[in-house]
């Protein structure tokens, strides 16, 4: 999930993140749901987008997720959007 004050750049980053998720990923491999809304939009007066990673092997999420942080992170810190990983999701509130 992907959380910000400003909707337009979340939803840029989350975009990014996507493309950045599956890049690394050999064809079938891996597959990126989303980016999309959350179905809580707005918390807080941050606006909330995520996305669902689904994987043959732990290790290709792995791969994908360190892909992603390393291309994404230093733009999200830049403009204060919170990147949050969450293995195994109970849920996606």
């Amino acid at each position: 999930r992907l959380e910000g004050t400003e909707q337009p750049r979340v939803t840029q980053l989350a975009e990014e993140t996507a493309r950045a998720l599956a890049a690394p990923a050999a064809p079938g491999d891996l597959r990126v749901v989303g980016p999309s809304p959350a179905p809580i939009e707005r918390l807080k007066g941050r606006y909330r987008w995520q996305l669902l990673v689904k994987a043959g092997t732990t290790k290709s999420i792995q791969q994908a997720l360190a892909h992603a942080r390393e291309r994404v992170e230093k733009a999200a810190k830049r403009d204060n959007v919170r990147l949050i990983l969450d293995i195994d999701p109970v849920n996606m509130l």
